[in-house]
């Protein structure tokens, strides 16, 4: 969750920062209203993305590295001497975890409350307001309202105008509605309740409500409309307070920046070419969504400081990634042992890979087994939740220690031959409410 969080804002950031340097100050209102709706949607959804970039085959050095000896006498030091200190910060990093989960549920919920709140006022706007169609849009009258705006499709004014309303203004909220700018503010409503901490989304909603009067006061006056006395109403009406509802588009907000930009001179088209510039940033998080090699730096740092747990705790996808694996030797159920030589019950999936292959955890959880017996050889076996268990075995030798914290997608150990195996695979189980279940449901075979 907290790694799907921090690639969204490092998207927003990035996006925000070359809108900043690149497109504010241009007059291409259209575009730079699709571009921060756009770059907005795309950074919350791009972290989805798994499978649209090819993973790199692993170099060949860290093969010999993963699979020399010495590695492994390292490795099993290593595992000696820190396993009393992970075991002993492990419940603390939980903890630590817990409070900045705890801490995003409460504001989100604060925010989510306030969202609601807006959508509750709307509803009693309607209900307790009457309304006339003046130039096919329905204009409601209120009388605890001080200035107009628009929302859905209807214009909304105060009861003491007695309907007698000055073009400009009429104008300028039908633009609104023939523009849909209500979508806007619903998409960056909504954004603000995810990420409520983060201040760029803040920018993103102050810069997305300007640029949609920007749209207005060029319709305004592009329709004949009296360039100093639109200017003085807006001047006259922002002494006047409206905070009705967050969802509404108020007539007046904000104001210096779209009287400067009504006699701006209009940006050369040329311009727009620098939109091109933001293709490397999308690629660049597109990446940190999809490649392993860089998200795993990213998702380990922020695990080692105890403000990463995931919610994604049912194994999904395979422990190896899908290049490396060469064949499956050998599925759920009954099956014929390849050392006893009798038909048994097999409780996983056999994933033959070469020796020193990575395995990856399935499932973020902890690590309630970390050692070596006579059958699986070296293995783990991960806690999920009280639903779901993952077991890895055969293994090479494992990189993790009993009661660590685990996350997704995070390195376990390496493929090896050990306890009861013929050749290089890995034996892979997936427990379901206490009992074997078929790992295929979990993961999608039908490529392999």
């Amino acid at each position: 969750m907290i790694f799907y969080l921090l690639l969204v804002s490092i998207g927003l950031t990035t996006f925000w920062v070359y809108f900043i340097i690149f497109l504010k100050r241009k007059t291409f209102f259209n575009l730079n209203r699709w571009f921060l709706l756009t770059s907005l949607l795309f950074s919350f959804f791009a972290p989805f993305c798994q499978t649209l970039i090819p993973k790199p085959p692993r170099n060949a050095v860290e093969n010999i590295i993963h699979q020399s000896p010495i590695t492994n006498v390292i490795v099993e030091k290593t595992e000696f001497i820190s396993q009393e200190v992970e075991q002993t910060f492990s419940s603390l990093e939980y903890n630590y975890s817990l409070w900045i989960v705890v801490a995003y549920f409460t504001g989100f919920a604060v925010f989510l409350l306030r969202f609601l709140t807006g959508i509750f006022k709307i509803v009693m706007l309607y209900r307790k307001g009457s309304y006339r169609v003046l130039q096919k849009r329905r204009v409601y009258e209120h009388d605890f309202i001080d200035q107009p705006f628009s929302l859905f499709r209807s214009i909304h004014v105060p009861k003491s105008w007695h309907m007698k309303i000055p073009k400009e203004i009429l104008d300028h909220e039908k633009e609104h509605i023939k523009q849909w700018h209500f979508i806007d503010i619903l998409i960056i409503e909504v954004a603000a309740v995810f990420l409520w901490f983060n201040p760029i989304v803040y920018l993103y909603k102050r810069a997305i409500r300007l640029n949609m009067e920007y749209l207005a006061d060029r319709s305004v006056i592009s329709q004949g409309g009296d360039l100093l006395n639109y200017q003085s109403m807006l001047v006259s009406m922002a002494l006047i307070k409206n905070n009705y509802s967050t969802l509404t588009i108020n007539f007046t907000t904000p104001l210096k920046t779209r009287i400067e930009m009504m006699t701006k001179k209009n940006s050369k088209p040329w311009a727009k070419f620098s939109l091109l510039g933001i293709i490397p940033a999308a690629a660049m998080l597109m990446a940190l969504s999809t490649r392993e090699e860089l998200k795993m730096p990213i998702k380990e740092s922020i695990a080692s400081s105890g403000l990463l747990i995931e919610f994604n705790d049912k194994p999904e996808g395979l422990p190896i990634q899908r290049g490396q694996l060469i064949k499956i030797s050998s599925k759920y159920g009954m099956q014929a042992h390849p050392v006893k030589k009798e038909e048994v019950f097999h409780n996983g999936i056999d994933l033959v890979a070469k020796l020193g292959t990575p395995v990856y955890a399935t499932a973020s959880g902890t690590v309630s087994e970390a050692k070596y017996n006579e059958d699986y050889g070296y293995f783990v076996t991960l806690n999920h939740s009280e639903e779901y268990q993952t077991k890895y075995s055969h293994l090479k030798n494992f990189v993790v220690m009993k009661g660590a914290l685990i996350i997704k997608g995070q390195l376990i150990g390496y493929v090896g031959n050990s306890g009861k195996s013929i050749a290089p695979h890995l034996h892979y189980e997936v427990h379901e409410s206490g009992e074997p279940a078929n790992p295929d449901k979990f993961m999608n075979l039908d490529d392999c």
